[in-house]
Formats: structure tokens, C-alpha cells, sequence
């Protein structure tokens, strides 16, 4: 069993149907992000997602990859109206599986999948996330399943990472930031999810000045990606996964993630910093100037500790690029 955790919005669900789609058809629906050295039935649980938000990023994948690709092997139980819990608490507080899990074993013993992905961890086994009892018995129960087939299968769980993030206070110190975002102790909930998983890979969404610095296009959203925890070999260094974004209709998008290669770094200049800030004001939105400030949310966004970020701001509206606006009690920041 392993975890694959991140902020939301960092591209965990993407990837993951990229890599069940690789599995199930053969083809390397990654474009490069991974190398697959197996094939076979695949059953993935999208508790948060609908059958035609996947279906569209299946189509996305298809017209990335130039041809046909089988997906017969791909099974997708999408969100419905039903309970996904395979966990909950009994009325003595205990933990215990559902019959809806006892359902899904029959299922993995018909079906032989040779990879099983559970998304999202959180609304699926959530009463196993905050102790570490309770973990290490989910964690066990999911373990079970991986032996069901005719061949053991890799069960991957997709999670979210902690809000609040801890800052180095140098205003150069992004790439530490970026570092303690990727570590495994970022991934939330009890110590035992990550101790009982047999691999942890971590995601982040990469600030603009950081996307810079990397030479990335203007405009185009990285995700940074490192596995971290791993039974098997050494962790791996950080990677970058580039969003290649399509638009269906106002409002509606899909996107794939492909390899981003770095060719050069470049200094970061204040300029690069202030822009990452400015980049939180798309659409005219405001932001409240004490949760920009303050807020944990921003130190996971922007890498910058609360010092850089109060310095930079007011530097900002000094130079007239954001402007202070009261609305009743609240002090609310925009973009002139």
C-alpha cells in the first residue's frame, strides 16, 4: 500500500488516472512522468469525482497520446449517490469495515486487479486518518486486499497534505520551503499511515517565482513531485510535472500532466517574489489582508514565511499594485 498526498488543485487525481490508464492499457499515458513495467486490470474509486469529469480527462489522455487507447482493463467506480465508506466507528468507538468494503473484496477477487487506487483516502477510510490505532488497522485491512487476486496487486491511496507549512524566514529560502512541503510529514493525519505504507510520494503546487526560476513558460502551472519514503530504494529527488490545461466549455476544463525538464536556473529577483503575490489576485479577487498575512493557506501557496510576505505586501501598496479596501471591519486587499 502507498500514498500519493498533496494540496488540492496539485494535479493528485490527474496523475492518477494518467498512471491507472498507463497500467490498463499498456500505453504510457504519462507521457515520461513514470515508467511502468507492468500491465493488467486496474480499479480505481473516485469518491469525488463524477464518470464525466474522467471520462473527459480519458479523452484529454487519448488525444495526447496520438491514437487509440485500450482502456477495457480500466475499471472506474466514480462518486454516485451511495456511501463510499469502507471504514467507520462502531457505537463502542471501534473501528470497523463496511459492507460496502466486504462488497469491493468480492469484486477484487472477480476482477484480479493488479492495481487498486482509493480516492480519496479521506472520504473512503476517514476514520482511519487521525490515530495511529486506527491507521495501522485500515492500513492492515487495505494491505489484505493487495492478496486477493492471482497476483499480489499495489493498492495506492490519494491524500491531502497539511494546511500549514513551515517557513524558513530568508526570503531566498524557497527551495527549503518547497523541500519541507515534499517531506512526508506534511502528509496528513496519524503517524501510522506513513509508517505502514510501503512508499509515500508527495505533491505540491509550485509559486510562480519558483516557476520562474525553473525557466518555466508564463502562464503555465507546475506541480512539483518527490517520492520521499520508500521501502524499496533510496528517495528520489524532486521532479516537475507541467499542466498541459484544455478548455470544454466556460468553466469547464480538464488537464494531463507531462514531464517538465529544467534546463537552467535563474536568480529570483524581488520582482519575481511580489509577482508570485500579485498572482493571487486573478478575477478581481480579494483577499483578506490579515489571512494574507497570517493565514497558513499562503505559506503553503507562496513558500514565504510570514515576515517575507508582510514585507513584500506593503512594498506593493506602496508602489500602488494592491490597494487596501475596508469593507465593514474587515480590511480586504486587491490588485489596482
Amino acid at each position: 500500500v502507498g500514498i500519493r498526498a498533496g494540496q488540492g488543485g496539485c494535479g493528485k487525481t490527474t496523475l492518477e488516472v494518467q498512471i491507472c490508464a498507463s497500467i490498463a492499457s499498456g500505453f504510457d499515458c504519462t507521457f515520461g512522468v513514470h515508467q511502468f513495467e507492468t500491465a493488467g486490470p486496474v480499479m480505481a474509486i473516485f469518491s469525488e469525482d463524477l464518470a464525466d469529469d474522467i471520462g473527459r480527462t480519458l479523452y484529454h489522455i487519448r488525444q495526447g497520446a496520438g491514437q487509440e487507447v485500450d482502456l477495457s482493463s480500466f475499471h472506474i467506480f466514480p462518486r454516485s449517490g451511495g456511501d463510499p465508506r469502507f471504514f467507520v466507528k462502531d457505537s463502542g468507538g471501534n473501528i470497523t469495515t463496511t459492507a460496502g468494503f466486504e462488497r469491493f473484496k468480492k469484486m477484487v477477487t472477480e476482477i484480479k486487479p493488479v492495481y487498486i487506487l482509493i480516492d480519496s483516502f479521506s472520504v473512503v477510510c476517514g476514520p482511519g486518518e487521525e490515530l495511529n490505532a486506527d491507521a495501522a488497522f485500515t492500513m492492515a485491512a487495505l494491505s489484505d486486499l493487495c492478496e486477493l487476486g492471482d497476483r499480489a496487486a499495489v493498492i495506492v491511496l490519494a491524500h491531502s497534505t497539511k494546511e500549514s507549512l513551515k517557513t524558513k524566514g530568508a526570503k531566498n529560502s524557497s527551495e527549503a520551503n518547497l523541500d519541507s512541503a515534499l517531506d512526508p510529514t506534511s502528509i496528513r493525519g496519524a503517524s501510522a499511515l506513513t509508517f505502514n505504507s510501503r512508499w509515500a510520494a508527495t505533491m505540491t503546487l509550485v509559486p510562480a517565482h519558483i516557476r520562474k526560476k525553473l525557466g518555466c513558460p508564463e502562464g503555465t502551472m507546475l506541480t512539483a513531485f518527490a517520492v520521499r519514503k520508500t521501502n524499496y530504494s533510496r528517495p528520489l529527488q524532486i521532479s516537475y510535472l507541467q499542466h498541459e490545461v484544455q478548455s470544454w466549455a466556460p468553466g469547464v476544463e480538464t488537464m494531463i500532466l507531462k514531464p517538465f525538464v529544467v534546463d537552467e536556473v535563474r536568480e529570483l529577483s524581488d520582482d519575481d517574489l511580489k509577482d508570485s503575490i500579485l498572482e493571487l489576485f486573478s478575477d478581481n479577487q480579494k483577499i483578506k489582508k490579515r489571512d494574507l498575512l497570517r493565514g497558513p493557506e499562503f505559506s503553503e501557496q507562496l513558500f514565504m514565511s510570514r515576515k517575507t510576505r508582510k514585507d513584500f505586501v506593503g512594498q506593493l501598496i506602496k508602489d500602488k499594485k494592491l490597494v487596501e479596501v475596508k469593507n465593514g471591519k474587515e480590511l480586504f486587499l486587491g490588485r489596482v
